[in-house]
């Protein structure tokens, strides 16, 4: 206990919080989430499509990535929503349109 309260004691006098600085562009994250879901490791493909959009929430190409993602996982509905965003965002997208008929 008293190991806790040294270890909190001495983080006491750090400067405050560092924001992080993600090295990777959105298009970095969308292609290494691409890569993870053709390995089938889908945990880590939504981590890098979910980063992706956080950098950018409006970015067609993840928001693609991550309907893909839900549709191959059969969660129909997360996918749907995913493909509708993007049509809101594109009206044309064919791609979107497509797979929002399939899900």
């Amino acid at each position: 206990m008293s190991l806790i309260v040294l270890l909190a004691s001495a983080c006491s006098g750090l400067p405050g919080s560092k924001t992080f600085h993600d090295p990777l562009t959105t298009q970095e994250h969308i292609t290494v989430g691409k890569t993870y879901m053709n390995q089938r490791n889908f945990d880590n493909a939504r981590l890098e499509f979910q980063a992706a959009l956080s950098q950018e929430p409006h970015n067609v190409p993840a928001l693609l990535a991550r309907g893909d993602l839900e549709f191959e996982q059969g969660a129909w509905e997360d996918a749907e929503s995913f493909y509708q965003d993007v049509l809101e965002i594109s009206p044309n997208n064919a791609v979107a349109a497509n797979n929002l008929a399939m899900a």
